[in-house]
């Protein structure tokens, strides 16, 4: 079902080993040959797999946002331009050698006048012209294929796209993140298990953010968890603490949390980075998750699949029944999986592949993928509520 239907099998490639496909791999290739919004499109539609085959999305989850660096000197000026001052006035040690590069901005080193540790990101020259040149062209090519495609239609692929163009747009303005780093260091001004890294609002602009330096673990390295001293479950149970708050509590939450973007410090402080974007949930979209969660909680499996189908209504005739009894099946196995034995991509696949099994088409909007994350939040939250009867010091 889905986009697959449109793509070439492996049978119809004279793929060389057996069983191998060098489709999904040419895809990717050639989306990293057409540049940065490819890329970026690419990587949204890895999660979309209710639209690609699995092998498909797992070849296009190897897209990676890292570009060449662009040298110093084009990014120095760039920040002179800026605040028509010298960097090295502004900077007074400015570390050359970029920390990252990525396909809108630049990340250096840098201390401030007043001795702070800081990163400067700094927006590539030409790049709001080249995203916009090629949010153009791809969405040239999105409305045809709609116009030629039933399916590509009934899937919603251009409501993809408005909302991917939308979410890049905001991006390579960079007070998007020096607005978002600001209003989450508010909400989370009262935990002090996670921070957010201060922004230096002075040396902000659209094409330049100046933001603490942050130094730490990755929070999925274990064993470097364990030989500082911190336990991996603590460590885990404070990053899903914070992900709840930002999502029913908050209603704003960090669009991209992997475990690259979040630092561990030695006392086991979360510091979630680069806030580029960002993805907002209403009191509506808040309700329908608490409505999943209960009803998961509670063992209702006709109250679940009811939350379900709400959150991500069917565009056409569904067969009950059955997607009752596939739902109920994924429910038992995930109530009887402790939290941290719970294959979490698994059973997210079995999830969306039953619902697009019993339904002709999921809804288009992008809550489409949230009934995976939702049933994910449902799960693991009964549990971490058992557990808090009776949890035990934290293993630190």
């Amino acid at each position: 079902m889905g986009l697959g239907t449109l793509l070439p099998p492996s049978d119809e490639v004279d793929a060389g080993p057996e069983d191998s496909n060098p489709r999904p791999e040419l895809l990717v290739s050639t989306l990293q040959e057409l540049g940065t919004v490819y890329v970026k499109f690419g990587q949204v539609l890895a999660t979309r797999r209710d639209l690609l085959p699995p092998e498909y999305c797992d070849a296009l989850a190897t897209l990676t946002d890292s570009t060449p660096t662009t040298p110093v000197d084009e990014i120095k000026q760039v920040i002179r331009d800026e605040f028509d001052e010298d960097p090295g006035t502004l900077f007074p040690t400015f570390g050359d050698k970029p920390l990252g590069s990525a396909s809108v901005g630049q990340v250096h080193p840098v201390v401030l006048a007043d001795e702070r540790a800081a990163v400067v990101k700094v927006r590539k020259p030409g790049v709001v012209q080249l995203v916009e040149d090629d949010l153009a062209l791809l969405g040239d090519l999105v409305h045809t294929l709609e116009r030629h495609s039933r399916q590509i239609k009934e899937f919603g692929f251009v409501e993809v796209y408005d909302v991917f163009a939308k979410s890049l747009r905001a991006e390579v303005d960079l007070t998007t993140e020096a607005r978002a780093c600001d209003a989450m260091a508010d909400k989370f001004a009262d935990d002090p298990t996670v921070h957010i890294p201060w922004i230096e609002q002075s040396l902000t602009t659209s094409q330049v953010v100046t933001q603490e330096r942050v130094s730490g673990l990755r929070l999925d390295d274990a064993d470097a968890l364990v030989a500082a001293g911190l336990g991996p479950a603590a460590v885990a149970h404070t990053y899903l603490d914070a992900l709840m708050r930002m999502v029913f509590e908050f209603g704003t939450f960090h669009a991209d949390p992997h475990a690259g973007n979040v630092v561990v410090a030695p006392d086991g402080t979360l510091t979630f980075i680069d806030w580029g974007m960002v993805g907002l949930l209403g009191s509506r979209e808040q309700d329908r998750l608490m409505r999943l969660v209960a009803a998961f909680a509670s063992g209702n499996d006709t109250l679940l699949l009811s939350a379900l189908l709400n959150l991500a209504p069917p565009r056409a005739r569904i067969d009950k029944e059955r997607l009752r009894t596939d739902v109920s099946a994924i429910a038992a196995s995930l109530r009887s999986e402790r939290v941290d034995q719970i294959p979490m991509g698994d059973m997210a696949e079995d999830l969306l592949a039953t619902s697009l099994d019993r339904l002709e088409t999921m809804s288009n909007r992008l809550v489409t993928g949230m009934v995976v994350s939702a049933g994910m939040i449902a799960s693991t939250l009964l549990v971490l509520a058992r557990r808090s009867r009776r949890r035990p010091p934290p293993d630190r």
